[in-house]
This record gives C-alpha cells, structure tokens and sequence, in this order.
C-alpha cells in the first residue's frame, strides 16, 4: 500500500484505489494515513492489490522498455 504526498507526479500514480494521497508538508495528515492503516488490514489488501496491479500495467520492466523503444528508435 502506499502512502505519498499530493504532488505532481505521485498524484498521477496513486489514486484512491491503490494508496493514499497525504497533504503535502502536513504531519499529521501522514500520520492519520499511517494510522488509519495499521487498524484496517482489509483496507490495506485490497489497496496493496491495487497498488500491484497498478505496476503492472503502468510501470513494469516491459511497459518501460516499450516506452523508451517507443522514444528512442520511433516505434
């Protein structure tokens, strides 16, 4: 599961499906979110499958390499 701060770049990846978006510069706020996981382990499960299926499909080694041939070599 993840945790990360509403910033350009993070947002784009974590969505309310696969983790949580903290305020930036805001303690408390990570630490309700860090909070509010550890008392819900079924949250965390389905958000950490979420989160890997994420991965899969945006950000594996394959997705990259075909990006980057994509970008390279004008495919």
């Amino acid at each position: 599961t993840i945790i990360t701060t509403d910033i350009a770049g993070t947002n784009e990846i974590v969505n309310g499906f696969n983790g949580l978006l903290v305020e930036t510069k805001n303690v408390l706020s990570l630490a309700d979110a860090i909070e509010f996981f550890l008392h819900n382990p079924e949250v965390v499960a389905k958000k950490s499958e979420k989160a890997y299926q994420t991965y899969k499909e945006k950000f594996s080694y394959d997705i990259f390499l075909q990006s980057y041939k994509k970008l390279y070599f004008k495919e």
